[in-house]
């Protein structure tokens, strides 16, 4: 976009239904070139010269804490009641281990909204952590439940998937016109989820907002 708008929701009146769009290309197609190459933008990308908004429905929570620990293997955790958790939706659970990788990305199968008891439609990789209060020496007192992030998103920007895990970006840039005008890149974008995105992909792949 050169100067152009694009937008879905706005910030008074975000995006309600399920939507958003699906980016192609490859790792080696022809690169996208901005303003007579003086900036290579790639492939798979919204490159942004003129201002892009995107505001999506926002969540009533965007994390939660464990309310009991759950260990290896487990297909169910125990957080607290009475959140927007539906079928679908993805869950982050954060490190508890000295082991800052061992995060769990995991599915909701079910959500019991009285109990707080989250069945997920795979058993977990990693232990974590869930008491109230931590007994260590150093850290006595100190809430050190794991948390759950809560990350699915109604509005997303996909990159479809290949084989060479090329993702998808989003990229805003100022340009100098030929007329020596400047022209400001500007993008807004709020409760969005991004799928397969950078050029390492997780697990989960995804990135929210």
């Amino acid at each position: 976009m050169n100067g152009g708008k694009f937008g879905i929701g706005t910030k008074e009146k975000p995006y309600l239904q399920n939507g958003g769009v699906t980016l192609h290309g490859g790792k080696n197609d022809e690169a996208m070139a901005l303003q007579d190459v003086t900036l290579e933008a790639g492939s798979k990308i919204i490159a942004n010269i003129g201002e892009l908004k995107l505001f999506g429905k926002k969540r009533a929570h965007k994390m939660t804490r464990l309310l009991a620990s759950c260990a290896k293997g487990d297909t169910t955790i125990t957080v607290a009641k009475s959140l927007d958790l539906v079928k679908g939706d993805s869950l982050g659970l954060v490190a508890t281990s000295f082991d800052y990788t061992a995060n769990d990305f995991s599915t909701v199968e079910a959500y019991n909204s009285k109990t707080g008891v989250v069945t997920l439609t795979a058993g977990l990789k990693f232990y974590h952590y869930g008491a109230a209060k931590s007994t260590g020496e150093y850290f006595a007192g100190a809430d050190m439940r794991g948390e759950v992030l809560i990350l699915s998103r109604n509005l997303k920007i996909k990159g479809k998937k290949e084989s060479t895990g090329h993702g998808c970006q989003i990229l805003t840039a100022d340009i100098m016109t030929e007329e020596g005008t400047m022209v400001e890149g500007q993008t807004m974008i709020d409760s969005i989820e991004m799928e397969n995105c950078g050029v390492k992909n997780t697990e989960n792949g995804a990135i929210r907002f």
